[in-house]
């Protein structure tokens, strides 16, 4: 009986001794592994970060063109606004001018009747 229990005694001290050493290289691995994980987090963390940063000075330089680009497009509108009315005022000046030649080649071809009427008279007498 004292052989079988001290050779029952050894096997499990074996067997406590085998899982022992499992269990320690278990934890170790697990150790390890978080390690790892928690150093990828920190790079990944990091990383975000890094590109957030990017994204809105992106972001910043894009509302900067935008803004440029509005500037520049109300001032075109302002000068295309400023041709149409000097073309506006153009067009109605050459009107006017246009009426006014029509009205002098009316009045010269009046002249031109009368003095035509004159001559035929002074060639009758």
């Amino acid at each position: 009986s004292h052989i079988l229990s001290s050779g029952i005694n050894a096997e499990y001290g074996q067997r406590h001794s085998e899982q022992s050493k499992e269990l320690d290289a278990f934890r170790a691995t697990k150790m390890d592994l978080e390690e790892k994980f928690s150093d990828k987090w920190r790079v990944l963390e990091l990383e975000k970060e890094q590109t957030v940063r990017e994204l809105a000075k992106y972001r910043a330089l894009l509302e900067n063109e935008r803004n440029s680009a509005l500037q520049v497009q109300g001032q075109l509108e302002s000068e295309v606004r400023e041709l149409q009315t000097q073309l506006e005022a153009q067009k109605q000046q050459l009107t006017n001018q246009t009426s006014v030649m029509y009205e002098l080649q009316d009045v010269l071809s009046s002249i031109q009747q009368r003095q035509n009427e004159r001559s035929s008279v002074c060639s009758v007498m």
